[in-house]
């Protein structure tokens, strides 16, 4: 559990470090930069919410199984 505890607590330095180097790349396009990271964003979110909708089991696992999925993947 403490992986998974430190995984979770460095996502948004990890996050915010990503948005800020995406926008830079951007260039005079950043506002289609921005858009594209937010639809990416909330696309992760629909993914994530769904799958863990989906598994639900009475447990915390399904939770646990996507958390360390997309942590892994990114």
């Amino acid at each position: 559990m403490i992986p998974l505890r430190f995984a979770i607590a460095t996502l948004d330095f990890i996050c915010a470090n990503a948005a800020a180097i995406a926008m830079a790349a951007s260039g005079q396009y950043s506002g289609v930069g921005s858009a594209l990271t937010g639809v990416f964003q909330f696309g992760c979110a629909f993914l994530v919410s769904s799958l863990v909708a989906a598994g639900q089991n009475g447990t915390s696992l399904p939770d646990d199984y996507c958390c360390c999925g997309f942590r892994h993947a990114g």
